[in-house]
């Protein structure tokens, strides 16, 4: 076997080590994904995406209250029922301990 030859292996067999790798990495964040919004089914939702930092995406549906209310994509919320909002748990609970149907401000 010449140097060349194993030269190319090795660097497929690196290539094969690191495309396996970032599969898994992929495999393992799908996974986590899917379990996260799976857990979410049936609970109450704001009718509207929110990040961990109150930003508003541009992603929803017409259908969806918020939407529908007129909240603005790329827009910060910055408070809940008239109280600062310090985390995004805060607009969860309060989402979820207000009766179906009710609006949260």
């Amino acid at each position: 076997m010449t140097t060349q030859a194993s030269t190319n292996r090795a660097t497929i067999a690196r290539i094969r080590a690191t495309l396996a790798a970032v599969t898994g990495a992929a495999a393992v964040v799908v996974a986590l994904c899917g379990y996260s919004a799976l857990a979410r089914v049936g609970q109450p939702f704001a009718g509207f995406f929110v990040w961990e930092n109150g930003f508003v995406p541009a992603i929803g549906l017409a259908s969806w209250s918020g939407t529908a209310a007129g909240l603005p994509y790329h827009s910060w919320i910055e408070e809940v029922n008239g109280s600062p909002l310090h985390s995004v748990d805060e607009l969860d609970a309060a989402v979820r301990s207000a009766p179906p149907g009710q609006k949260v401000s």
